[in-house]
Formats: structure tokens, sequence, C-alpha cells
């Protein structure tokens, strides 16, 4: 579950305490007083930032379901983040500028993630892996003969996708079946509900685009 900075008032510093060193242990140093705060603000301005892109979405996309890159999404928060994180830590003099950015992309990207599982129009964050098998999925679904001339399950297809994407040996396949069915279960679950939308972020999302 995530914690907003209202979860952290002046009444509940015991609270606060206990989150800070429960998950950024390194940032808590007799150094820097002002820590918390500091935590508290980088993690209001992340879900804030967040928000405001997930509007910004649903204004531009309001019919069309929208495909979430993982990895653009992650590089879109570091680049945001690196500037808030760079200002708090000038103006606090604090050092920890690499763990104020982590936590800025934790909590920028948890949003999101929040927001998938209520939105129908947001689909869940998609890792690279994941977008490999969307276009594999995609070719094979053109390619396939009607459904009535097909002499195969789709879950077979799914198989020797993995083992030929994984680079598996036929060989070594018994070795590595968690990983070619973990993959082959993607596959399937893609090939039988296609979500076929917009890709976001897209390129001029970018600062300094």
């Amino acid at each position: 579950m995530l914690r907003t900075p209202d979860d952290f008032d002046e009444t509940n510093r015991f609270e606060v305490q206990s989150y800070i060193e429960d998950t950024q242990p390194a940032l808590q140093t007799d150094e820097n007083p002002k820590i918390t705060r500091e935590v508290q603000e980088i993690i209001r301005l992340a879900q804030s930032n967040a928000k405001g892109w997930i509007e910004t979405i649903q204004l531009l996309y309001a019919d069309t379901y929208v495909n979430l890159n993982e990895g653009k999404l992650r590089l879109l928060a570091r680049k945001e983040g690196r500037k808030i994180a760079e200002e708090l830590s000038k103006s606090n003099s604090y050092e920890g500028l690499e763990e104020l950015l982590d936590i800025y992309v934790e909590h920028f990207l948890g949003q999101f993630a929040e927001t998938s599982k209520d939105d129908e129009h947001i689909g869940p964050m998609l890792s690279a892996q994941d977008w490999e098998i969307q276009s594999i999925v995609a070719r094979d679904k053109e390619d396939a003969p009607p459904r009535h001339m097909r002499h195969y399950h789709q879950r077979d297809l799914g198989v020797i996708q993995a083992i030929r994407h994984l680079h598996i040996s036929l060989d070594d396949a018994p070795n590595h079946l968690e990983e070619i069915h973990s993959w082959a279960d993607k596959y399937d679950k893609m090939y039988s509900n296609p979500r076929k939308g917009v890709e976001w972020p897209t390129p001029d999302t970018f600062p300094g685009k």
C-alpha cells in the first residue's frame, strides 16, 4: 500500500520514523535532520505529477485503450524526478539525491499502477518482454489460418514461440519449464484478449523534446 504525505503529520512522528527506517534506511543519518520533510515532499510531488499525467491521458484518450510502457514511464519519472530531487537537495543541503530520486520513481509508478486497477481505458504497465510478446502475438494472429482450418491450439504455438524467443534448445527445455510456461501464459492471455490501443508515454511526452 502506498503511503502519502498526509499520513505523515507532526502528531505521528513515530510512524514517520518507522516508515523511513523500513523503506529507506540509508537516508536516515544524523547529518540530515530534515530528511523526513524531504521524503514527504518528494512523495507528494511524485504522486501529484503522476496524477497530472493520468488526467492528461484520460482527456486525450477518453475512448481509447492506453498501453503503458513501463520502461518509458520509468524514464519519464527519472527525468522529471531528477530536477525535483536536485532542488530539494540544493535547498536543504542534503546529499542523498539518488535516494530521493528512487523514492520519486517508486511513487510515480505506484500511482500509475493504482490507477490502472480501476480505469478500464488504462492498462497495466507492460515490460520490454510484454511488448515483445504482444508484437509476436499480433504477427501470429495475422498469419493464422481460419479457426476451422487450424490443427493446433494457440497454447501450443505459445510454447513453441517461448522456446524460440527465449533461445532455449529443445534438449535443454526440460530445465526451463517454469520460464517457458510463464512466457507462454502471457502469450496465451494476449492472444485470447488482445487490447489494441495507443502506447504511452509518447516521444513528445518527455521534457526537453
